[in-house]
């Protein structure tokens, strides 16, 4: 049965703990859902004013990869391996496809987050959500980017669109109007590399 009470404090926590505003997590949701998930329908599903349906609630918990049953209220098991093992695959490679062409986000990972095997033994199931978050940020905010400089790959080969797409993402990195945050997401994602751990 779903908790109403439960899944309002457990939407925030994970929502506050991720530095997420409401505005932050509606474009997040939308992208992710296929659908307009906007602010106005988050707060009141925060305040308990409006439940949401099962596919929407479904969407929130992969965002931040908690298990559906936990965020509904329904289990203290927050992470779950087969929650992990079925949205993993989905969060890398990071790719972006600009003009037919395919570019891969220039940020590292290790080959002990590419091997399945490997990724159980060496990261908690805590760590493998907040990468598996972190993944699908940084990769939504710099296909959004691109989106915005489409203009800028017209009459480009497929070399050419790929050193530029590097390129811009490097600017995006330092002239992102939410710069902070998302250098913070990306030194985030490099430290759990390099300690194993949140």
């Amino acid at each position: 049965m779903f908790n109403s009470l439960t899944f309002e404090t457990r939407l925030k926590g994970l929502r506050k703990s991720n530095h997420l505003t409401l505005d932050e997590l509606s474009r997040y949701c939308t992208v992710f859902n296929k659908c307009s998930l906007t602010k106005a329908a988050l707060s009141l599903w925060e305040k308990g004013k409006r439940i949401p349906t099962i596919d929407n609630l479904q969407f929130v918990a992969d965002i931040f990869g908690v298990s559906l049953d936990w965020l509904a209220g329904r289990s203290e098991e927050m992470y779950t391996e087969s929650t992990s093992y079925f949205l993993e695959p989905k969060a890398f490679p990071l790719t972006v496809t600009v003009c037919d062409t395919t570019v891969e986000l220039p940020i590292e990972i290790p080959e002990d987050y590419k091997d399945y095997e490997l990724r159980k033994q060496t990261y908690s199931l805590e760590t493998r959500a907040r990468i598996n978050f972190l993944l699908y940020v940084l990769s939504y905010e710099w296909e959004r980017y691109v989106g915005d400089n489409i203009s800028e790959f017209a009459d480009k080969d497929a070399p050419a669109i790929k050193i530029h797409a590097y390129k811009l993402f490097h600017y995006f990195m330092i002239n992102q109007s939410n710069k902070s945050k998302i250098v913070g997401y990306q030194k985030s994602l490099e430290n759990i590399f390099r300690t194993k751990s949140i």
